[in-house]
Order: C-alpha cells, then structure tokens, then sequence
C-alpha cells in the first residue's frame, strides 16, 4: 500500500524509475505493478525481522551484563572493541585527557556554596572543550552528574524501541504504527567489571543529594489564587489566567478580549451574589432542602458502592467456579454428567443474575 502511494503519482507524471539490480521497472503493465508491490512489502518484512532480532540480541547481551552497551563512550573513557568469536565484546577504558575534567566536575560540584552555573563558568574560564568541542552549558553538565556510569553502573533500556519493533520487559513485541514507544524499566548492573572507576560511588551520591537539595531550594513556590480554574473568558471560553500583580486577563492569542479584570473586584461580586442567592431570606429553606437531598444521596451512592463491591467479588467466584466446571465436564463419567450439566446451568444462572445486580447499581450511579 505504501509503495502504490508513492509510485501512483510518478507513474501519472511520466517518470519511469531505473534501478541497478532490476533495470526499468515496469510502471505500465498491471503484472509489473504487481512484481514491484511483492517484492517491496518482501523487503520491507526483511528490515521488520532484522530489526526484531536485533532488539532481541541486544537485550539478550543487555541481561547477560556481557560488555558495555552502546555505541559510544561516555565523556572521560574511551571504547575497546574486541572480536570474541562471533561477537563483538566491548569494555571501557578511563580517558586519561578527560577522565581529570569528569573528577574536577564532581569535585567542585559537591563543594559549599558552588552551583552547576559557577562550574560551568570555571570550565569555560579554564578553556576546557565540552563533550561536543564547545563550551559548557549546564545541561551537558547535567548528564555528567547524574549519568549512572560514573558509579560503575551498567545501564541499558533509555530507549527500548526500533521502527518496527519494540522492549515488552524480556519479550520483543511488533511495534503498532502511530502510537508512542511503551515506558520500560532500564537494565542496570550495578558495579559492573566492563567500567573502571574515574570517581567513588560516595562522591557521586554526595552529588545526587546535592543535586536534588538544590532543586528543591531553587524551585519556585506554587501560587495558589482562589479564582484559578473558575473565571472563564466571555471571548473564547477559555480559564483566566492571573497575572502575578493581582489581575485576571485572557493569555489566548486569537482572542478578541483583551482587557484585565482585578481580583479583589471579582470576589467582591462574587460575594455578593453568594449573599444574593444563598443567604436570602426567601430561598433559605430551598437551599436547606436541596442540601439534604444531597446529603441523602451521598448516603446511598456508599451503601451502593459497599453492595457492588460485594456482588463483584461474588461475580469473580461465579465465574471461576463456572470456568473449573466446563474444564472438568468431559473426564465426568456419564452416569453424573446429567447432574454435573444441571449444577453447571444453575452456576450460570446465578452468574447473569449478579452480572445484570452489578449492571445496574452501576447505571444508578
């Protein structure tokens, strides 16, 4: 199907295609679009098992711990490759230019009153290349501080998926087209033989919680304004948004009201409708019963709640009870079978009795 979109509109241009192995194809002919369409989806099913089982062989030696995963080094060790075999069997030597720089970083990193920002600046005054060649930003910093190599940590799975196929834990499953990769849980070796060590594991956690403190103090506090999620624009229906300095205005490009509303004038008519419509002489008692008509059916939703929950876990026991008699029907002896078919129809019974209970405590909710 993917090849008839592509080739359709070359072929109603005029265009023929010439390849090396095959010559002209044959666009014209109904037999020829034919071959061409066979023989794409057989390549395309060629790079769907090659794929498939090149995840697989990769998770396989992932498991096994066997080398180091990956194709290329981390900063502050270089890559030895060696044939074993079949195999290619890859470990990690420490970098004797960089290895220094990653020590220096985790070093000042952890020290007092130091920031990633101000270890940034030290490197960049020190005319230290970054992993790229360029200068130090703080996410290439980042990567190095909480990279888990630097504690000997052998770590494969960030990403657990290829075109066509994908990491199901140890399974490899079909990737579906147009949905996103499945989250999977990395697989880590700690203390693994393949990666010498540039740093101490408690220098490296020292840095985690630094790290983490760090951002805790540094992160902004959520503010919290009464009216958020309530006030809505009369242009395009969207939430108001407060502006940090006491006003409410419409953040939406394309809308057409512009103008900003204050919040102590917004709660003071709010007020002033509540004292209207709740605390009015006339519509006291008509608050009060609407209030114990909800009060009632909050009652019942818990006793119905306790009730269904009940009736599912008797429509669980009915159905296995339902599923280890079917399996146990044929060994009966024929004598019984008459008995054992009437006990099972009544165990179905009973099982669409509870199904339509639970049916319908759920529609009254």
């Amino acid at each position: 199907m993917a090849a008839g979109e592509v080739l359709n509109p070359i072929r109603r241009a005029g265009v023929s295609i010439e390849t090396c192995s095959e010559g002209v194809i044959d666009l014209e002919s109904f037999a020829g679009r034919i071959v061409y369409s066979v023989k794409q989806e057989a390549r395309h099913k060629q790079q769907s098992d090659i794929s498939r089982a090149t995840l697989r062989g990769n998770t396989s030696k992932a498991l096994l711990g066997d080398g180091y995963p990956g194709c290329r080094a981390p900063f502050g060790f270089t890559r030895k490759t060696e044939i074993i075999g079949r195999h290619r069997h890859s470990v990690l030597e420490i970098d004797p230019e960089t290895a220094p720089v990653v020590k220096m970083i985790f070093e000042e990193y952890t020290k007092p009153n130091t920031s990633m920002l101000s270890v940034v600046t030290l490197l960049n005054k020190k005319k230290i290349p970054s992993p790229s060649g360029g200068e130090w930003i703080r996410s290439s910093l980042h990567k190095i501080i909480v990279n888990p190599v630097y504690k000997r940590c052998y770590q494969w799975g960030v990403r657990n998926s290829g075109r066509f196929s994908e990491r199901d834990g140890e399974d490899i499953v079909q990737r579906t087209t147009g949905e996103g990769t499945t989250k999977q849980e990395q697989i880590l070796h700690e203390d693994h033989g393949c990666i010498p060590e540039i740093i101490s594991k408690a220098l490296f956690e020292k840095a985690q919680q630094q790290l983490k403190s760090r951002q805790v103090a540094t992160r902004k506090p959520a503010t919290s304004k009464r009216l958020s999620g309530i006030v809505k624009c009369e242009g395009c229906g969207r939430n108001y948004r407060a502006d940090g300095r006491g006003y409410f205005r419409c953040r939406t490009d394309k809308c057409a009201v512009k103008y900003r509303v204050s919040e102590g004038d917004m709660l003071g008519v709010l007020v002033e409708v509540c004292n209207k419509e709740l605390l009015a002489r006339g519509k006291m008692k008509q608050r009060e019963k609407e209030f114990n008509a909800w009060l009632k059916q909050m009652e019942n939703d818990d006793k119905n709640s306790t009730v269904r929950a009940s009736l599912e876990k008797r429509l669980a026991a009915l159905e296995k009870k339902v599923k280890a008699g079917s399996a146990r029907l044929l060994s009966i002896p024929e004598d019984l079978l008459p008995e054992a078919t009437e006990a099972l129809q009544e165990l179905k019974a009973q099982k669409s009795a509870v199904s339509l209970e639970v049916s319908r405590l759920s529609r009254d909710k």
